[in-house]
C-alpha cells in the first residue's frame, strides 16, 4: 500500500469469492483503477460453476480481461508433481527402523 491506496489484488478463485455478487463488486472497484492478479486452475468456461450466475461471470470475465495480459500456463501442477514424487518413494515402517 502506497500513500493509503491498494496497488495491486490478488485474487486467487477458491479464496472465499465463489458468491459472484462479491467477486463482481472487487473487480467493478478495482476496474481501470488498479491492477489485479487472478490465479485460477480453471478455464474461463468453467468459472461459472464457480460463481454460480452466467450473467455475473460473464460480467466479471468481461472486465478481467478488457486491458487484460493473460498468462496461460500448460504444466503440471508443482504440488501433484511432487505428491507423485512421494508417492512413490518406499515407505519406512516402524518394524525396519527396528531391524
Amino acid at each position: 500500500m502506497l500513500g493509503g491506496r491498494v496497488e495491486l489484488v490478488q485474487i486467487g478463485l477458491g479464496a472465499g469469492l465463489e458468491g459472484g455478487d462479491d467477486a463482481l463488486q472487487l473487480v467493478s472497484s478495482r476496474y481501470e483503477r488498479g491492477s489485479v492478479i487472478v490465479t485460477s486452475n480453471k478455464p474461463f468456461t468453467a468459472w461459472g460453476e464457480i460463481f454460480g450466475h452466467p450473467v455475473i461471470t460473464a460480467a466479471i470475465i468481461n472486465r478481467l480481461v478488457h486491458h487484460a495480459e493473460i498468462l496461460s500456463l500448460k504444466r503440471d501442477s508443482y504440488r501433484l508433481r511432487d505428491k507423485k514424487l512421494s508417492d512413490d518413494r518406499p515407505k519406512s515402517s516402524p518394524q525396519a527402523a527396528l531391524a
